[in-house]
């Protein structure tokens, strides 16, 4: 293994940061500074870099760089020269962050080689202030492995960045540590959020939420409801969160009641500390992937509703349907199936292909009636019934030359084909966006069935 990549996160004080990496004092310690972008003097290099923030008017942030870590492995550090091993941190930050001042400066006093990156928190090509979330962290590790293979070393496995998220915490495994009776409390609140996503019937927020409470004692939260950032608090043993929860949570949210509801907490984590497995997405990955599992093993229990639902594709987060579904009248029925009863429910799309059909096979005044439809929009995710649904009437709205007994063939109203009936149900949901997603559902049914229509028409002319 070469070299792995770690982020100790935005740093509020870029003097301090530059003054700990590359300390000009400290021979022993830092070995080699480059600057990229920026001089290679820390102290000129400290001016350069306040000097672009006030520029690009974000000298009083409050974050001021980012605090970056190459490390080489301990056989590698004894292998490589300190030169070649600097030249491949400078390397990777240079491709890294191509528009960033960077001060790069290596420290050789411990077993295993490593440079310090210390990133202005400002990009000179967009003149907007950097961010490194999990994703960014993954790219910059990808990048970190194609440096290391052009250098002819190896790149870095998964599993090990995955192991050290879990024994980079705030409380060490040092065993010296742990002869003293302390608990690693952040390895114990990830082992208890896995063994809860593990368990399928944890397939909602809902009982994810209670699963923790109840068998670990840990309160999970989101930030905001707008922000999809999840924290957890791990509380005493001595208190019954899961019993006190409504009591305990209100304290949580006053400013004045925190000190109060810190008497009775262990530890507080948040979901970037415990690892990217713990984060909202991650989470509620998982909470789909158990629901739908559940519904699948109990397939054979549903009825045709909830089967229409999962054939329609549910998202598991809202309920909202990918697809709505139709729930047909008695009279629609009549029209789309000659008898009663063979179709009550059906997808959108297999919806308007019936009404395309109808039109198109219309040829007497009594076998076209108004009828009434019910659109399915929202289900519950738990049980896959519907929640949200417009009854819509379908009234007679277009022309078509029909045969009357008395008369003979005459233009006369007609229920809307699929093309005008979708407009139609476009403008009384009132909902660009999933109309949309069914209006494209429709355009791909209706070339499908073109080009069934073509192939058939061949298909008679060849004989």
């Amino acid at each position: 293994m070469g070299a792995t990549i770690t982020s100790k996160g935005r740093k509020k004080n870029l003097s301090s940061l530059l003054q700990y990496a590359a300390n000009p004092s400290k021979k022993e310690k830092c070995v080699a500074v480059s600057g990229i972008n920026c001089s290679d003097n820390s102290e000129e290099a400290l001016q350069e870099m306040n000097l672009v923030r006030t520029r690009m008017n974000k000298s009083k942030d409050i974050a001021q760089a980012f605090h970056v870590i190459h490390s080489f492995d301990k056989n590698i550090s004894k292998e490589l020269s300190i030169e070649k091993m600097h030249e491949i941190a400078v390397e990777f930050a240079e491709k890294a962050f191509p528009n960033s001042q960077i001060i790069v400066a290596s420290h050789n006093d411990k077993d295993h080689f490593h440079s310090h990156l210390v990133v202005n928190n400002i990009d000179m090509e967009t003149c907007k202030r950097l961010r490194i979330d999990p994703k960014d962290l993954e790219r910059m590790r990808k990048i970190n492995d194609e440096v290391l293979v052009e250098n002819g070393l190896e790149p870095v496995d998964n599993e090990y960045y995955e192991n050290l998220e879990k024994r980079t915490n705030l409380y060490s495994n040092d065993p010296s540590k742990l002869k003293n009776g302390k608990i690693n409390y952040q390895e114990f609140v990830q082992n208890a959020i896995e063994a809860t996503l593990e368990n399928c019937e944890a397939n909602s927020f809902v009982r994810f939420s209670d699963h923790l409470a109840k068998e670990y004692n840990i309160e999970v939260y989101q930030f905001s409801k707008t922000n999809n950032k999840l924290g957890y608090v791990l509380y005493k043993q001595d208190v019954n969160f899961y019993e006190r929860r409504d009591e305990l949570i209100t304290l949580g949210r006053e400013r004045q009641s925190r000190k109060e509801k810190s008497q009775y907490v262990e530890r507080t984590f948040s979901a970037r500390k415990l690892g990217k497995k713990y984060s909202f997405e991650s989470v509620f990955e998982r909470l789909e992937k158990n629901l739908e599992e559940t519904h699948m093993n109990n397939f054979v229990d549903l009825d045709t509703e909830q089967i229409i639902a999962l054939a329609s594709g549910v998202d598991y987060k809202t309920g909202e349907l990918n697809v709505p579904f139709v729930e047909l009248d008695s009279i629609a029925q009549k029209q789309f199936s000659d008898h009663e009863g063979a179709k009550k429910i059906i997808k959108y799309d297999d919806f308007l292909r019936e009404v395309d059909k109808h039109y198109a096979n219309t040829i007497s005044l009594e076998d076209d009636q108004e009828y009434t439809i019910k659109l399915h929009t929202d289900v519950n995710l738990r049980t896959l019934r519907s929640t949200k649904s417009k009854t819509i009437l379908v009234k007679k709205t277009d022309q078509k030359e029909l045969f009357l007994p008395a008369e003979g063939f005459k233009n006369c109203s007609h229920t809307p084909s699929a093309k005008q009936i979708h407009y139609q149900i476009s403008r009384i949901m009132n909902d660009d966006v999933k109309m949309y997603r069914a209006k494209k559902d429709y355009e791909f049914t209706q070339q499908m069935i073109e080009n069934q229509q073509r192939r058939q028409r061949d298909f008679e002319m060849d004989f």
